[in-house]
């Protein structure tokens, strides 16, 4: 199985540059990962990806690795659609909710 990488990464056998073919039985999990395309039919079958979703982990893994997006927040291609600036500012600008005071946890009255 065969994946193409496409960015450079460091490797236990040195660096890899873009374009590079790498044949390794776990190959796919390159793809999946957003850092390489399948390089041959099996690589394809086995990262089981359309080619929208490998264009949008690869997307989702350089903005992790600049620091764009942090690991865990939005998640899937619906994430990627509803990620723009609009919709951000309108959440972190919001003041927080206020919670309501729980009866059960005012303290005993002294004697």
């Amino acid at each position: 199985m065969k994946a193409r990488l496409v960015i450079d990464v460091e490797t236990t056998h040195g660096p890899k540059k873009v374009g590079d073919i790498i044949a390794h039985k776990d190959a796919h999990m390159l793809v999946r990962g957003g850092v390489a395309e399948p390089a041959d039919d099996y690589c394809r079958e086995k990262a089981n990806m359309t080619d929208e979703e490998m264009a949008y982990v690869q997307l989702r893994y350089q903005r992790l690795v600049t620091g764009q997006i942090l690991e865990g927040v939005g998640t899937g291609p619906a994430a990627a659609e509803a990620d723009d600036d609009d919709n951000d500012a309108e959440w972190w600008d919001a003041d927080p909710p206020t919670p309501e005071p729980d009866d059960d946890t005012t303290e005993p009255e002294a004697d």
